[in-house]
């Protein structure tokens, strides 16, 4: 086994909104209710705008965590379209530094 760690510096928080929430609102997920239960997703960005840097980072670790085997499973896939036979198999994201 390989342990790889990644670093992400750059996030656009509007996207990730827009991609994850309707997704975890829809499977039940408890970050979606506490994301805004039913507020347009519009109203759930401009909220989300106010956050500490820290608190935004923290929440995008949870919408990777809770989306993590269909992440593990696209970057497999785009490794395998490489031409790098690699299978990605855990990861856990986690805010900080």
């Amino acid at each position: 086994m390989i342990k790889l760690e990644l670093t992400i510096d750059q996030v656009d928080y509007n996207a990730l909104i827009e991609r994850f929430l309707p997704v975890l609102r829809s499977s039940g997920h408890p970050l979606g209710a506490m994301l805004g239960g039913r507020m347009p997703v519009e109203r759930v960005k401009r909220w989300a705008a106010t956050l500490p840097t820290e608190q935004k980072e923290q929440l995008v670790a949870e919408l990777l965590n809770a989306n993590r085997e269909k992440l593990l499973e696209a970057a497999t896939s785009a490794l395998e379209g490489q031409g790098l036979p690699l299978h990605l198999s855990g990861g856990r994201a986690s805010a900080g530094k």
